[in-house]
């Protein structure tokens, strides 16, 4: 093999490297080592220069290409997670969330068609079915009106203006952040 060749050949080898780092990145805890996570990042870079090598390699020394081939049968599961191909899954599992600015909606549901709009909103959940809600500029005076569109979720913070967070599933850890202002806050929640 030529100089030239056997430095991309080289680099055809790093890159290979590069990208068993990458594949391993979702497995491995950035806590421990952030190693795989940063080649997590250039993913997509790699898969490209994969494809080059193997354009390369199969006019110069075809043989060679395996390696690249190799590494891009390898990433298939990761490209197709990664990239988010057409999937035809029909019963995927997950936690459903939806995220509402309450704010100007209050005046909606507790106005003179209050009772369609509650309505409207309560039709709304049950198509969605969210597993946690989450509300930003709550008020304390419409406390009663979340309850009954909220019925079967558990609240936290239950005594607090500002965010709140509705959840039909089992909370282990929650918290509060309190700002300045009585009216600014930042609402979290660990569920099961």
């Amino acid at each position: 093999m030529k100089l030239g060749l056997k430095f991309v050949y080289f680099l055809n080898i790093l890159a290979a490297l590069c990208s068993l780092f990458a594949y391993l990145s979702p497995f491995v805890d950035p806590n421990v080592t952030g190693v795989f996570s940063f080649f997590g990042l250039g993913f997509p870079m790699l898969i490209i220069s994969h494809l080059v090598f193997l354009v390369f390699w199969l006019f110069a020394k075809p043989k060679v290409m395996l390696l690249s081939l190799a590494i891009l049968i390898l990433g298939y599961i990761p490209f197709k997670k990664a990239i988010g191909l057409k999937n035809d899954v029909k019963d995927q599992t997950g936690l459903s969330i939806l995220s509402y600015n309450i704010g100007y909606t209050r005046r909606y549901l507790s106005g003179k068609d209050g009772k369609s709009k509650k309505q409207e909103f309560i039709n709304f959940l049950r198509k969605e079915n969210p597993d946690v809600v989450c509300l930003q500029e709550r008020a304390h005076y419409q406390e009663g009106i979340y309850k009954e569109l909220f019925k079967g979720y558990t609240l936290h913070p239950s005594d607090k203006i500002g965010t709140g967070i509705f959840t039909k599933l089992p909370i282990v850890n929650k918290g509060n952040i309190a700002f300045d202002t009585k009216a600014h806050n930042a609402t979290w929640i660990d569920v099961k």
